[in-house]
């Protein structure tokens, strides 16, 4: 058999193989579904499998279809290669973890949770149904890999100006909804023309991408950053108003400007960058926060440089 299930050590027990494994104890003829419920659920998860292309639907699809024979607490998907981390349900005493594989590639773990162990028969069942979710999976995270790759800036790694228009639009959306607070930050680079012709087009990239590991360095894991383009960078601060979004630029550009960039033949590249920074007002859009914290950067270049103003 092509497709693999690799078994993780759980919690109370260790699931050794495909269709083997039980938790010590466990009463085998709990909760075992008839032959034709089984083939049932198989038929509908198949089906649903087919209708999408987003990984983390698949597994919704996958945790309810399996949650018709199996009484389920949680799911947990994750997938670190491409930064995917599903969890549905709730945590559960007892758990049953799987590596997912197929021929060499890796598809992530998967995480069953609930407050009873899994005995040998349910275990089974969910084994079974797994070899269902594997090909479609694979099909979901390759999806997910292009679409990474075309929202993402291959120089930095950091997103592109397309995912900003993407995420702007979500996250005003989702401020205006809730009533949260979000600020945007605008960073231009200074003299960053003077880099390029001076020092050449290596130079000026090893700049941007320093600049991207300190904006990495710096954001929360909830803040989202852009490379606008050339040598701009845009920074969307979640639940942030102006004054925690001025501190942040405020440590971005200090970090920056005490921070060079040693170059390949050694050199030392100094560099500053001038920050604008905005929040969301209540009858504003994306449209008008970006062009407001731009607005500001420019004045803090007007202003001298190497600086923060804010709209």
């Amino acid at each position: 058999m092509n497709q693999q299930l690799t078994n993780a050590t759980t919690r109370n027990t260790t699931l050794r193989a495909l269709n083997t494994g039980a938790d010590n104890g466990a009463t085998t003829a709990a909760l075992r579904a008839p032959h034709a419920d089984r083939a049932l659920t198989a038929l509908n998860l198949m089906q649903r499998l087919q209708t999408t292309l987003d990984a983390s639907r698949l597994i919704e699809f996958f945790a309810e279809e399996a949650g018709r024979q199996l009484n389920l607490d949680g799911v947990e998907y994750v997938c670190e290669a491409l930064a995917i981390d599903c969890r549905l349900g709730r945590q559960g005493r007892h758990s049953a973890a799987y590596r997912l594989s197929l021929g060499e590639e890796e598809l992530g773990t998967l995480t069953f949770r609930r407050g009873r162990k899994f005995d040998a028969g349910e275990l089974e069942q969910l084994e079974d149904l797994l070899c269902h979710l594997l090909h479609p999976l694979r099909n979901a995270l390759a999806h997910e890999r292009a679409l990474q790759a075309a929202l993402r800036d291959p120089l930095t790694g950091l997103c592109n100006r397309t995912a900003l228009g993407e995420a702007l639009e979500q996250e005003v959306h989702r401020a205006h909804r809730y009533g949260h607070t979000l600020s945007l930050v605008v960073l231009d680079v200074d003299h960053f023309k003077q880099i390029n012709d001076t020092h050449g087009h290596m130079a000026g990239d090893a700049a941007l991408k320093a600049i991207a590991e300190l904006i990495r360095e710096t954001v929360r894991d909830t803040d989202l950053a852009f490379r606008f383009g050339g040598e701009e960078f845009v920074l969307l601060l979640n639940e942030t108003p102006a004054s925690g979004a001025l501190i942040v630029a405020e440590r971005l550009r200090q970090a920056l400007a005490r921070r060079p960039t040693r170059l390949c033949d050694g050199t030392e590249l100094a560099l500053t960058a001038s920050l604008g920074v905005a929040e969301l007002q209540a009858d504003s859009n994306g449209h008008c926060l970006l062009e407001a914290a731009d607005e500001a950067m420019y004045r803090a270049k007007r202003a001298g440089r190497n600086r923060v103003e804010q709209a």
